[in-house]
């Protein structure tokens, strides 16, 4: 809770103590502008709460017979004192408050004259401080509520000739709704984030891979109940549950690989909400590649997002794993990778699709690149000139004619049988038919 005391002070001769000292305010401000841009609380510490002139006070003025006591638990020498305005009345404004705090306003107006009431406004309720006619000055007017935005206006108006302000107490009390608190960060396991401030339910999810960005909502109807609310999108991967209750929503709007946060919000329907966010770090075996339209690789054979069984969609995430028989794969955020070793696997891709809500799962094949050997036209008439063609590249093991062609075969992905056989199951998997003679001629003249 913040307290604040404001005396407006003419310095003519009237007194002042703690805590009204801290905000004693001279000279009157005539004219729209900053009256104190930064409060002092009952503390005299910084609040970082303006106090602003919108239109500007007539003038100041003071009287030490204006009144021979306090009222209200206010002393003597704030009524002794005040600042005045006339037919065009006034407004000041206090600025750096928080939406939702509740605040508690006590303005007084007297004078040693009789009969110039003043009507203060604030937060649109209108209250008439009524001038007592004596040196025992009429108790403040108070006003309550709910700061909405993040200022405050105190609007003034005289009734007769003119009329005063003498001082303010601002009572700050920060709202009282949810809280939330957690880990700051998780990888696996479970990670808890508690409901706090007058809300019973404490609510708990847990993570089997921390790699998701998850958007999680916590609905309360009153103060005191809390309703732990998770959505959840369908799943047709194997195993069913690669990861236990998410994906949810996507609480990012970039393209990334983990690690992400998860989103917690508590809103008890009349407090403003309470969010907290847990970031997920990636886990030790798989990895989670987020992606944009604008920035899927969707090229065939390049990226996990390049084929025509998925609809890439903004937000999308694929599962992935990061290694495979010994091998290590890094991941960009359009989906392309790279590899520590040139050897051919079939990898698990699950994907999520945040406008459906739907899992699906592939299974893709990152092939090897072989050893780049590309043989010329002239060399395609047999074995032995492939294999003279092979030994001139130098990256082959074997120099021997038969097993120099098996090797350079199979680091293409061909399974060893006969040097025929796997011969002719290469050159049928470049498209070629017939014979192992047909196929031979008909790869020679596709230059």
């Amino acid at each position: 809770m913040t307290v604040i005391y404001i005396q407006y002070s003419n310095n003519g001769g009237e007194g002042t103590s703690v805590p009204w000292s801290y905000n004693l305010l001279y000279p009157a401000v005539t004219s729209p502008g900053t009256i104190k841009a930064n409060l002092k609380d009952d503390s005299n510490v910084d609040t970082g709460i303006s106090l602003t002139a919108i239109n500007g006070v007539t003038n100041s003025t003071a009287s030490l017979i204006w009144a021979t006591s306090g009222a209200g638990g206010w002393p003597e020498a704030v009524f002794d004192g005040a600042w005045y305005f006339g037919a065009g009345g006034e407004t000041h404004r206090l600025g750096g408050l928080t939406n939702g705090d509740t605040y508690t306003i006590e303005v007084s107006g007297h004078s040693g004259n009789a009969g110039r009431d003043a009507d203060f406004t604030v937060g649109g309720t209108t209250t008439r401080y009524v001038q007592s006619g004596t040196s025992t000055p009429a108790v403040p007017v108070s006003f309550s509520g709910t700061v909405s935005g993040t200022t405050l206006d105190i609007d003034m108006a005289y009734v007769s000739s003119f009329a005063y302000i003498n001082g303010l107490k601002i009572t700050i009390t920060p709202a009282s709704g949810p809280t939330l608190t957690g880990p700051a960060s998780t990888t696996e396991g479970s990670a808890t984030v508690a409901a706090g401030t007058d809300l019973d339910t404490v609510t708990t999810f847990n993570l089997i891979s921390g790699t998701f960005s998850i958007a999680q909502t916590i609905d309360s109807a009153t103060a005191t109940t809390l309703n732990y609310v998770a959505e959840s999108g369908a799943n047709d991967c194997v195993p069913a549950t690669p990861v236990l209750g998410v994906p949810l929503e996507a609480t990012i709007s970039a393209a990334g690989v983990t690690p992400y946060q998860i989103q917690q919000e508590a809103d008890d329907g009349t407090n403003p909400a309470a969010t907290f966010n847990t970031t997920l770090n990636g886990e030790a075996t798989h990895e989670v590649v987020q992606t944009m339209i604008a920035v899927a690789n969707t090229t065939p054979g390049e990226s996990i997002f390049g084929t025509d069984l998925i609809a890439v969609e903004d937000d999308m995430q694929a599962y992935i794993v990061k290694a495979a028989n010994g091998m290590n794969i890094t991941w960009a955020a359009d989906g392309t990778f790279t590899t520590d070793a040139d050897q051919t696997e079939i990898i698990d891709v699950a994907y999520f699709a945040p406008s459906t809500g739907q899992w699906s799962c592939l299974a893709l094949t990152i092939s090897a690149s072989g050893v780049g050997a590309t043989i010329p036209p002239a060399s395609r008439t047999s074995v032995f000139h492939i294999a003279a063609a092979l030994r001139a590249l130098e990256t082959f093991t074997h120099t021997q004619t038969n097993e120099l062609v098996v090797e350079w075969l199979e680091s293409e992905g061909i399974s060893r049988t006969t040097l025929n056989g796997i011969l002719y199951g290469y050159l049928g998997g470049l498209g070629y038919t017939g014979s192992i003679e047909d196929r031979m001629k008909k790869w020679r003249n596709d230059a």
